[in-house]
């Protein structure tokens, strides 16, 4: 496995190794180019807000960990220079490179057979993308409306841990670039404290893939700068029509936005056939990712791996399903469970707002061997969960504290 997976790398590197060591780079040298390449990279994907604010701010990389276990769309605690693969999913240097250049080895299982989905009835029509677009309204379903984009800066100010979270999800549900926090209360590492312990938490689930926290030198206040995967862009720019998105997220947008079409087609004013037909249609379109793809912001734990490679792990059914509920118009939120990102059974899925209770949708459970298991985890409430799993390993990956709900 890992001879396919990192011999395009290799070869890579050797050849630029070669070229430095002729031109006579020394070791430091190389190390130098090296980081400095990746901190380019780094630099260039949050859009320039790093470059403009660290003029006057001194910064923490909070974000990019690649995880172990099945769910894996979480920012990680400060971590050192990456290190080689030890048979963890820890990024190495080789992840990296491979996601700079898009080299990509991971394979796929069978997730068993598809189900059946009803076809679109006679005389229903939905809006396409373009025709939405065009709108003053998003989301096909339960339209909302489509606002002026709040700024690539936006301010809030803080004072405890309730009034941080709040601020936080806001500013990455507004696909916010720079989310700039100010506080009266505690200190820096106080705050910094408080982020690392509640970004994994479901809140933030879905929305970015790493992200920085900058502390000016005066003024009390702190930065936070998300690099957002594609399904967020997407997801941003339908609702703003700013800012404009990458390739990949834009074809990410048009497929999630058919998916919602067919389903209003197939189950017109019908919202749990609707909610039904798009877990039953992310699980036939899907494979499960095995080996658990390792690196930052892979596409296996975006709606990418969904819809452009049709293999994922849990966040990427769960970032998939998230991004067609947004289109839809629906309220929901993603649950991460209680698990420490190193543990095997660290898990994500969905929480919906239906017939105004929130429910638990688990795309990845649902996508079970057997196509009559699709709906064993779909619309349970907390008591129904609990009673699905109980005396069971679903019961151990399905455990969470959930802190606040959006």
């Amino acid at each position: 496995m890992f001879g396919r997976r990192y011999a395009s790398i290799v070869k890579l590197i050797t050849v630029i190794m070669s070229l430095i060591l002729l031109t006579g780079c020394s070791a430091d040298d190389i190390s130098n180019i090296i980081g400095d390449a990746i901190g380019e990279m780094v630099d260039t994907t949050v859009d320039g807000l790093i470059d403009q604010a660290t003029d006057n701010l001194t910064g923490t990389n909070v974000g990019g960990s690649g995880s172990t276990g099945p769910g894996d769309e979480h920012w990680a605690t400060p971590t050192p220079t990456p290190i080689p693969d030890d048979g963890d999913d820890t990024p190495a240097l080789g992840d990296i490179i491979g996601n700079m250049f898009g080299i990509d080895g991971s394979d796929s299982t069978d997730s068993g057979p598809t189900t059946e989905l009803p076809k679109p009835q006679p005389g229903v029509t939905v809006p396409t993308l373009e025709e939405d677009m065009a709108g003053d309204t998003y989301g096909l379903l339960y339209p909302k409306p489509r606002e002026a984009y709040v700024g690539r800066q936006y301010y809030y100010h803080i004072t405890d841990e309730k009034s941080f979270v709040t601020a936080v999800h806001d500013g990455l549900s507004r696909g916010i670039r720079g989310i700039v926090l100010q506080y009266d209360e505690h200190d820096y590492n106080y705050w910094l404290n408080r982020f690392d312990s509640i970004v994994n938490r479901s809140e933030f689930g879905g929305f970015a893939k790493a992200g920085y926290m900058l502390e000016p030198e005066e003024n009390s206040t702190i930065g936070i700068y998300p690099v957002f995967n594609d399904a967020w862009e997407a997801i941003t720019y339908y609702r703003y029509r700013e800012p404009e998105p990458s390739e990949n997220a834009m074809k990410v947008l048009r497929a999630a936005h058919e998916l919602a079409e067919d389903a209003m087609k197939a189950c017109p004013g019908d919202e749990y056939g609707i909610l039904l037909y798009v877990n039953n249609k992310l699980c036939n379109i899907t494979t499960y990712a095995d080996p658990i793809p390792s690196g930052i912001g892979v596409p296996e734990r975006d709606a990418t791996g969904v819809f452009l490679k049709g293999g994922a792990v849990c966040a990427g059914y769960a970032v998939a399903y998230r991004l067609v509920l947004e289109m839809l118009g629906f309220e929901s939120t993603m649950i991460v469970n209680k698990k420490d990102p190193e543990d095997p059974a660290y898990h994500i899925w969905n929480y919906v707002k239906y017939n105004d209770e929130w429910r638990h949708i688990d795309v990845t459970w649902n996508d079970s061997p057997s196509a009559t298991r699709r709906n064993d985890y779909f619309l349970l409430t907390d008591e129904e969960l609990q009673k699905q799993t109980a005396g069971s390993s679903d019961a151990f990956a399905h455990e969470w504290v959930p802190l606040y709900t959006y």
